[in-house]
């Protein structure tokens, strides 16, 4: 039995759209954030929310004390009602008596409307006894002033809740500007970087042109001097076309550190120049340019290895983060680095 001149009725605004309060009230993750008397946490709390299904909670208080209590659902208004009866719980889920209050009713029919105001939202909760004696109901009346402290409290922490989750998207906000503002940037300048690209490296060696030149003429003898053979051991190779030098192909397929792609010599002229077509296609494709060239002077040879292209914005992109020419560089040292090994022998 209920008697509606005996109900409890408290509201207040919050400066938060209705949506958000909802599901504020009907999300366990968030209402393990607030729910409870001002100074109580949560530390269980499951939603099973249907008609007839259950909201269990456990309210620690500050001095470490477990109170549990539970609601039964009994309609649901997404996103203007909920009506559930509030009884005091155990950790199984019964029924109980307050633990500091044995006359207070064992159940509370508590109906929570949700209205939009003015971009905020107005919360009214109607608690009223339900199947209750009349010593309950009396305990109930006299208790008016606790329940106002207690639900004035329950509504700070909710306010401070939507409080810190406002500044949290204003934070998240702010951050999202920034970054698509330095992104902007980022992509601005990659932008203005040149349509063209040159790595170039060199080294003088003490051999003349003639026994330098068909190691890099040659694609069969690269494994015994080019840093990128050694970067896979597992890469797979191919070789087509002519032997050596016009028409000479090399394909490979190997790991991320050497992608996949094809050479083939376009043009030699022995013993000071080799131009070869380089076209990667994996992870990223570019099609390029590498020459050398092998300068010899008295008992020494100046061998120089280069390679430019066009520069694609995904490369210019990179180039913002990254020295292209330090990595591309590196590589081209290290194997001008072997060939000057192999041939001063």
């Amino acid at each position: 039995m209920v008697e509606k001149s005996d109900e409890f009725v408290i509201t207040r605004v919050f400066d938060a759209p209705r949506e958000r309060v909802w599901k504020a009230w009907t999300e366990a993750e968030r209402l393990k954030q607030w729910w409870g008397p001002k100074g109580f946490t949560v530390s269980h709390c499951t939603v099973d929310l249907r008609p007839g299904g259950v909201m269990h909670y456990c309210l620690r208080s500050p001095d470490g004390h477990d109170m549990w209590g539970k609601f039964v659902y009994r309609e649901i208004v997404k996103p203007e009602k909920l009506v559930f009866v509030v009884s005091f719980s155990d950790e199984k889920g019964g029924i109980t008596r307050h633990p500091m209050s044995p006359d207070w009713p064992r159940e509370m029919l508590s109906t929570v409307t949700f209205a939009e105001q003015r971009g905020g939202t107005l919360i009214t909760v109607r608690w009223i006894p339900t199947n209750a004696t009349e010593l309950e109901r009396k305990t109930f009346e006299d208790g008016r002033d606790s329940m106002k402290q207690g639900w004035g409290g329950t509504f700070d922490q909710f306010a401070d809740y939507l409080k810190r989750g406002l500044a949290m998207i204003k934070a998240i906000a702010i951050i999202g500007i920034i970054l698509a503002v330095v992104l902007a940037g980022i992509l601005i300048f990659a932008s203005t970087k040149p349509d063209a690209f040159r790595v170039q490296r060199s080294t003088s060696i003490k051999a003349p042109p003639e026994k330098i030149f068909p190691l890099i003429n040659d694609l069969h003898s690269w494994g015994s001097w080019s840093p990128y053979e050694k970067k896979d051991p597992a890469m797979k190779r191919a070789h087509s076309g002519s032997a050596n030098g016009k028409g000479a192909v090399y394909e490979w397929d190997g790991n991320k550190n050497v992608g996949k792609g094809r050479m083939e010599i376009t043009g030699t002229a022995p013993p000071s120049k080799i131009v070869i077509k380089l076209d990667f296609l994996e992870p990223f494709e570019g099609h390029n340019t590498a020459e050398f060239t092998l300068d010899g002077k008295g008992d020494a040879t100046t061998v120089t290895w280069s390679m430019y292209g066009p520069a694609s914005y995904v490369s210019k992109l990179m180039g913002v983060f990254l020295n292209m020419d330090k990595m591309i560089g590196t590589d081209f040292e290290a194997g001008l680095a072997n060939l000057k090994t192999i041939t001063e022998k």
